[in-house]
C-alpha cells in the first residue's frame, strides 16, 4: 500500500500538501494499493516496489497477523507429543516459514536502500560542482534541447576520464547486464521458462556471438568514450547505446526519486516558489517514459517478423549429446547461424530504439517552462539528470538484487490485537475468544464469533489511524490533531451501528463503552496509549 507521507515538520492541519497543490484533502486518497488474501508476500512486495506514484509516498506493506501469539511467554509447552508433532510440521512451517523469508528479504531491501541513499548523498555536492561547472549558462530561460543533449555528452565522456580503473569495473557490469539482456528477449519470445536448459543454451549463444563479434570491452583510446561522435565509439559502447534499457530504467527512477527530494525542499522552503503540482507532474511524465521502456522489454511489443526470426533462429533445444558440453554447442550453434543472429540482434535494436526514448527525456526537460520552473528548481532537475552517470559508477557496483526503483524503504505493519494501544483491558491475544481449541472455538459459539468480530473492528480501526498519522508525522503528544478524540468518535460509532446486530454481546458492548470513555486525550495532558504510533511489533518504523 502507498500512503502520502510527509516529512517531519510540525505545521497546522490548514498547510497540508494538499491544499499547497491546489487539491482538496477531502478527494486525496490515503491508501492506494490492494488487498490481497493468503499472503502472497512476495508477489506483493516484487510489486510495490515498482508501483508508480505521483508524490512522495511512504511503501507499507500493512497485513493481519493470522495467530496473533505472544512469540514468548509463560504458557509454553513443555513437552511434545504426536499430534504437536504433526501439526508443526503440517501447519506451522508452511504458514509462517514463506513469511519470515520475505520479511527477512524486505530487511536486507531497505538496509541496501540505506546504502545507497548514503553514497548518493555523500557524492552529491561533488556531482553538483562538476555538472554545474558543464552547465556554465544561467537557466533564466528556455534551454534547446540540442543543448542537453550536448551536456549529456560531454558529462559521459567526463565520467569515463575521471573514474579511472573503477570504469572498467563498471562496464564489465554493464556488458554483462546487455547480453543478459539480450538472452532474456529472446527467451521470452520463445516463451521458454527462464531457467530451462533451453534458456540456458540460449544465454550461451548469446554470450559466444558477442565474443566474436567484436562486442568486448577494450579501453577507449586517447580517452574517447560513450558519447563521442557515432563514428569514434567503440564497438562495445555501440551494443550499450542499442541494448542497455536497464541503464535508462536506473536513470529515469534517479529522476522520480529527484522529484521527491524537490517535494522535500518546497515544503522545507528552500525553493518557495516553485508550485507541487508542477513537480508531480514532472514525476507523472518520467513514469510515462518508464512506461515507454518498460513495454519495450515485452515479447509483444516486437513486430511479427521479429518473433518468427527467433523462432526460426532457435527453432529447437540442443539434444542430451549436445547439452554436456553446452560452450561446444554455442561455438557451434553461433558458427552455422552467424548471418541470422547479426540480422536478429540488428532488428531487435532497431525496434526497440533506445536512442529515441533518450531524445524523448531530452525534449521532456528542455521543455520546462521557466515561468513555472525556478532556476534553482530547473538545475536540481538537470543535476540529476546529466549528473547521474557520476552515480551510477558509484552504486551499481555494489547494487546486488535490488530491482530498479525510487530509493524508499519498504515498511511493514501489522494489524493484531498484541498492537492496540487504546483500548484498555480489550488488547492483546487475550482479548479474542475463538483462538481456543485450535483456533476453532469461535466456530462452536456465536457469542465468541461476535467478540472476535467487534473486537477485530475496533482493532483495525485503532491501528489505521496510528499507520495515517505516522505517515503524516503526526505525533499524538504535540497536540496539533486530537487523535483519541478521533478514535473514541470512530469507536463510539462502530458500537452504535453493530449493537443491534450482536444479541449476544450486551455485557462486552457495554464494557467497551466503558473503556472508550476513559480514554485521554494529550489535550488533556494524558495520552494514553498511543505514545508509539507506529506499536512495538512494527517490523520497519518510519
Amino acid at each position: 500500500m502507498l500512503f502520502p507521507t510527509a516529512p517531519p515538520v510540525r505545521r497546522p492541519p490548514s498547510s497540508t500538501d494538499s491544499t499547497r497543490a491546489n487539491i482538496d484533502p477531502a478527494t486525496v486518497c490515503f491508501i492506494d494499493g490492494s488487498v490481497l488474501n493468503n499472503r502472497p508476500f512476495n508477489e506483493a512486495i516484487s510489486a510495490i516496489q515498482g508501483r508508480p506514484a505521483y508524490r512522495q509516498v511512504d511503501r507499507r506493506l500493512v497485513y493481519i497477523d493470522p495467530n496473533p501469539a505472544l512469540p514468548y511467554g509463560s504458557e509454553r509447552k513443555t513437552g511434545t507429543g504426536l499430534f504437536s508433532t504433526l501439526k508443526g510440521a503440517l501447519s506451522d512451517i508452511p504458514r509462517n516459514q514463506p513469511i519470515a523469508d520475505a520479511l527477512n528479504g524486505v530487511i536486507d531491501f531497505n538496509d541496501e536502500v540505506r546504502h545507497l541513499r548514503g553514497i548518493v548523498e555523500g557524492a552529491r555536492p561533488r556531482v553538483s560542482r562538476l555538472v554545474g561547472a558543464v552547465i556554465a549558462e544561467p537557466l533564466g530561460s528556455a534551454t534547446a534541447s540540442h543543448r542537453i543533449k550536448s551536456w549529456r555528452e560531454h558529462v559521459n565522456a567526463q565520467v569515463a576520464r575521471e573514474a579511472g580503473f573503477a570504469y572498467e569495473a563498471y562496464v564489465r557490469l554493464k556488458f554483462a547486464a546487455v547480453r543478459s539482456f539480450i538472452s532474456r528477449l529472446i527467451i521470452g519470445m520463445r516463451r521458454l521458462p527462464q531457467r530451462s536448459p533451453f534458456a540456458n543454451a540460449i544465454s550461451m549463444i548469446i554470450d559466444v556471438w558477442a565474443a566474436r563479434a567484436g562486442y568486448s570491452y577494450a579501453e577507449p583510446e586517447h580517452g574517447a568514450a560513450p558519447g563521442k561522435a557515432a563514428a569514434q565509439l567503440p564497438r562495445w559502447a555501440e551494443l550499450f547505446l542499442a541494448f542497455d534499457l536497464e541503464y535508462r530504467k536506473r536513470r529515469l527512477n534517479f529522476l522520480i526519486e529527484g522529484q521527491n527530494r524537490l517535494f522535500q525542499m518546497v515544503l522545507e522552503k528552500p525553493i518557495e516558489s516553485l508550485d507541487p503540482g508542477a513537480i508531480a507532474h514532472l514525476k507523472q511524465a518520467f513514469y510515462r517514459c518508464l512506461g515507454t521502456l518498460r513495454r519495450r522489454e515485452e515479447p509483444q511489443f516486437f513486430s511479427p517478423v521479429t518473433l518468427a526470426l527467433v523462432r526460426a533462429t532457435f527453432a529447437r533445444p540442443p539434444q542430451a549429446s549436445e547439452a554436456r558440453d553446452l560452450q561446444a554447442y554455442a561455438e557451434d550453434f553461433v558458427s552455422r547461424n552467424a548471418k541470422k543472429l547479426d540480422l536478429l540482434i540488428e532488428r531487435l535494436a532497431a525496434e526497440i530504439g533506445l536512442d529515441e526514448t533518450t531524445h524523448d527525456v531530452d525534449d521532456l526537460l528542455a521543455a520546462l517552462d521557466p515561468a513555472e520552473w525556478p532556476e534553482q528548481a530547473r538545475r536540481e532537475v538537470l543535476v540529476n539528470y546529466l549528473g547521474f552517470p557520476y552515480w551510477d559508477v558509484l552504486t551499481l557496483p555494489v547494487t546486488t538484487k535490488r530491482q530498479a526503483g525510487e530509493f524508499r524503504e519498504i515498511l511493514i505493519d501489522r494489524i493484531s490485537p498484541q498492537d492496540v494501544r487504546s483500548l484498555e483491558g480489550f488488547g492483546g491475544s487475550r482479548s479474542l475468544k475463538g483462538i481456543g481449541f485450535g483456533h476453532f472455538a469461535a466456530f462452536l459459539s456465536r457469542a465468541y464469533r461476535e467478540n472476535d468480530y467487534l473486537l477485530g473492528r475496533l482493532h483495525a480501526i485503532d491501528r489505521l489511524i496510528d499507520l495515517v498519522c505516522d505517515c503524516a508525522r503526526i505525533d499524538a503528544c504535540a497536540g496539533i490533531i486530537d487523535i483519541v478524540g478521533l478514535k473514541k468518535a470512530a469507536f463510539e460509532r462502530v458500537l452504535r451501528s453493530e449493537e443491534p446486530h450482536l444479541p449476544k454481546s450486551r455485557e462486552l458492548i457495554a464494557a467497551l463503552r466503558g473503556a472508550v470513555a476513559g480514554m485521554r486525550s494529550a489535550r488533556d495532558g494524558e495520552a494514553r496509549g498511543v505514545e508509539n504510533v507506529q506499536g512495538e511489533e512494527t517490523l520497519a518504523p518510519a
